[in-house]
């Protein structure tokens, strides 16, 4: 039986996830920091660039259980705790994500760290994602703001119910 990768999510202070994640890598950790692809007008123009979708909030990806994960965690921590620490779900030991919280971040990043700019149109009073990530999705916006190319969207993140903020271009309104 292969084991399952599990996304430990571990709190840094804002501004040392890299810090947290060279440390972990050198551990043999997998470590993924999501950002999002976001746009801003800069004198007449449109720029692209990258913001930390989770400031201060990187995720492990190991096949480690909870309690070899812990150790090393702790072992780390102990050297370097000015940078960490790690967030825990309850005392079972079940990983910080579930599965369900595992798939939808999965989907929204793809292969990498980045999430790309989904694009849709408006008919009517509802909004029809035709590529990218929130394909299929439509259901969990709450916003969309087209001058910005950015929608809202409800997501659940270690248990309770968050908004965050991903780009979408509305290309059309019927």
């Amino acid at each position: 039986m292969v084991p399952i990768s599990e996304w430990y999510v571990i709190r840094t202070a804002s501004g040392n996830e890299e810090t947290v994640r060279e440390l972990l890598q050198t551990e043999g950790i997998t470590v993924k920091i999501i950002y999002r692809e976001m746009y801003y007008k800069r004198q007449r123009k449109t720029v692209s660039m990258t913001k930390k979708l989770f400031p201060g909030y990187i995720f492990a990806i190991t096949d480690m259980d909870y309690n070899e994960f812990d150790k090393l965690i702790f072992r780390v921590r102990y050297t370097n705790s000015q940078y960490f620490f790690n967030l825990k779900q309850d005392r079972e030991g079940t990983p910080a994500l579930t599965e369900r919280e595992k798939h939808y971040l999965s989907r929204l990043v793809g292969e990498g760290d980045v999430i790309q700019s989904s694009v849709g149109y408006i008919e009517g009073d509802k909004v029809v994602v035709t590529d990218g990530p929130l394909m299929g999705y439509e259901s969990y916006i709450v916003y969309i703001d087209r001058h910005k190319r950015i929608a809202k969207i409800d997501i659940d993140f270690l248990g309770e119910r968050r908004t965050i903020t991903v780009p979408l271009e509305i290309v059309s309104k019927r």
